[in-house]
């Protein structure tokens, strides 16, 4: 049940997958677990009654090492495609293609909102820094909407900001 419930989220991906369970139950999950990039490393034990914060201060250690590799290529392909129709800085390129699933990064500064509305027709109208009645911020609408169609997103704050240029909080590397 739980291979069948993991695989279209994993599907496509290179995440590293961390199993954390009792010992038992996560060796029965290594027999019939077929995506490839599980980590040999789990969290071993009970985090039933554990929250979700001490669960990632104890995952991100065994994780985290694996992650840099992918980050560093995306912001690779965002410094080379930077001025094609492949990466953008614009909000208002970023977010339709991002409702499309056209995004594959994104990287968002968790620090900014950009508040606005985007229009079903791909229109984005922008607020500014102070929100509107009506308004979402744009910057979490296209963070969601990656993920939602199985892209990646980086915090700012994971990737050194000279590499970038994110002059509203938010750059994307295109797929297609």
């Amino acid at each position: 049940m739980v291979q069948t419930a993991i695989s279209p989220i994993l599907q496509d991906r290179a995440s590293p997958l961390l199993l954390a369970g009792v010992e038992y139950v996560v060796s029965i999950f290594r027999e019939i677990n077929d995506y490839p990039n599980t980590l040999e490393d789990s969290l071993d034990g009970n985090y039933d009654y554990d929250s979700d914060n001490q669960i990632h201060d104890w995952a991100w250690p065994l994780v985290e090492p694996r992650l840099p590799s992918s980050r560093e290529n995306a912001v690779d392909k965002f410094q080379r495609w930077l001025g094609t129709d492949q990466a953008s800085n614009d909000i208002g390129q970023i977010l339709p293609a991002a409702i499309s699933g056209r995004v594959e990064t994104v990287f968002i500064d968790t620090t900014k909102q950009l508040w606005g509305q985007y229009v079903p027709t791909g229109i984005v109208s922008l607020s500014g820094s102070q929100r509107q009645f009506g308004d979402d911020d744009l910057i979490d609408l296209a963070a969601v909407q990656v993920l939602q169609h199985g892209g990646t997103v980086y915090a700012l704050a994971d990737v050194d900001p000279s590499l970038l240029t994110i002059p509203h909080g938010v750059a994307a590397v295109m797929r297609y």
